[in-house]
């Protein structure tokens, strides 16, 4: 896996870094910006960078998505997405139309009446687009757009060692989150 450059735009200030993973992970590079993420404040952060090529993955800030637990239709996994979009329309902050949705599965619990449960994470396209857009602008070409959630999953992953039990901890300005 090769390394990559992380960036969390938040409403009053914008984050990036550069991760190195291995069998210890490392934080190579770090840019911390005050004030609203812009393509301006993009641009500065491209220009900062370490000199090379990085896969990139931005964040959507928190409040520009909705994470909704639900049950599996009873149909094939590969028809759950389109399903689920009609089922959750009502519980959505936004328009479905337009909106990406991406489903996590639950482990199964035991037991003859436990259904699979899923969490949907569903982004408006307004948010997406615009995230896209600022990172275009200043040059980022994300690969990927997530969530925090999924992130610290899969920096728990990252950093996860085999046969041991592993937690991280994120500690926000005005949330925790324990993955």
């Amino acid at each position: 896996m090769a390394a990559w450059i992380a960036c969390l735009p938040q409403a009053a200030s914008l984050r990036l870094a550069l991760v190195e993973p291995g069998e210890r992970p490392a934080v190579r590079w770090l840019h911390s910006e005050a004030g609203k993420p812009s393509a301006a404040s993009l641009r500065r952060a491209r220009r900062a960078q370490p000199r090379g090529r990085w896969a990139s993955v931005a964040l959507l800030e928190r409040g520009q998505y909705q994470l909704l637990q639900t049950e599996a239709p009873e149909m094939p996994p590969e028809e759950w997405r389109d399903a689920l979009r009609w089922r959750l329309k009502d519980q959505l902050e936004f328009p479905v139309d337009g909106a990406a949705l991406d489903l996590l599965a639950m482990p199964a619990q035991a037991g003859p009446r436990n259904p699979r449960t899923l969490i949907a994470v569903a982004a408006p396209a307004a948010a997406r687009e615009q995230l896209r857009r600022s990172g275009q602008d200043a040059g980022w070409d994300w690969q990927a757009l997530d969530v925090a959630e999924t992130a610290l999953r899969n920096l728990g992953a990252l950093l996860a060692s085999p046969n041991r039990g592993h937690a991280l901890l994120h500690l926000g300005d005005s949330h925790a989150t324990l993955a």
